[in-house]
């Protein structure tokens, strides 16, 4: 199987990454150098060889042609969306539709991701949740909490995506799978291309997914002057704003579409 080659200047990594090349990584290099720890997690058949892989490649790229000719990936979209959440999204979900996306202009989610940080989705969600009367579940119901609802979340988002993204950075360099560029010596939406390590599993998604649900285990909507459970509603809006905004890399075609699981579970099954 063809092996991810990007790298940093002078310091070019294969993968799956060597101790020897561990010894002399510099930090410029990789985001989580850790040799084998895939956490269990296995390789999705769809990338497992070179046929398999190329496959990806290409339902990937033509995912990205039906967004230049502005047409929504209606199908792959739906195929790739986990069954256990009901029916994929139709319409853009309401967080992300207050930031101006749109399922009419694929490529602006393709955009609005590229200039992201790990968060910026949680700040979103966190937003629209004040918005509709939501507070974190420490929150003193008797003011304007800002210290809680504000700075205490922002901490609680950041450490839950770097612990996230650095899992996902493990098994990246575990897993070692080239980008669909490389694969089928294309480009991609972003003039740089895509990022320098490797694709499987999709660091945006994990990021994404760790700050969405943990927005929605800490936070809880107002009834009656009393905190309670977010409905099902707003738990679906959170997994809706996460599986949305990892769509947009597949839409630049610097990840496969199954790079964005495994979905985080239902509250129910947690």
């Amino acid at each position: 199987m063809q092996r991810f080659a990007k790298g940093a200047g002078k310091n070019e990594l294969t993968f799956p990454i060597t101790r020897e090349q561990l010894r002399n990584l510099k930090p410029c290099d990789l985001a989580s150098p850790r040799v084998g720890k895939n956490h269990g997690m296995d390789l999705p058949p769809e990338l497992s060889n070179d046929a398999r892989l190329l496959e990806s490649a290409q339902e990937a790229y033509a995912v990205r042609q039906l967004a230049i000719a502005g047409e929504w990936p209606k199908k792959a979209f739906e195929e790739y969306y986990p069954g256990d959440w009901g029916a994929a999204p139709t319409v853009m979900p309401k967080a992300l539709a207050g930031q101006g996306l749109s399922f009419d202009e694929p490529l602006g989610l393709a955009d609005v991701v590229h200039m992201d940080q790990p968060d910026d989705l949680g700040r979103v969600f966190r937003d629209w949740l004040l918005s509709q009367g939501c507070v974190h579940k420490d929150a003193n119901l008797d003011c304007n909490d800002f210290l809680v609802n504000i700075p205490q979340t922002n901490a609680e988002m950041a450490a839950a995506a770097a612990a996230a993204l650095r899992k996902a950075f493990d098994q990246k360099n575990w897993f070692g799978i080239p980008r669909p560029e490389e694969v089928m010596n294309g480009e991609t939406h972003y003039p740089e291309g895509s990022p320098p390590h490797p694709a499987y599993p999709q660091g945006h998604h994990a990021a994404a997914v760790a700050v969405i649900f943990n927005l929605l285990e800490n936070w809880r909507m107002v009834e009656d002057g009393k905190k309670v459970p977010l409905p099902d509603w707003i738990e679906k809006e959170g997994h809706d704003c996460a599986y949305v905004w990892q769509f947009g890399r597949v839409i630049a075609w610097v990840h496969y579409l199954v790079d964005g699981l495994p979905h985080f579970p239902r509250r129910s099954e947690v």
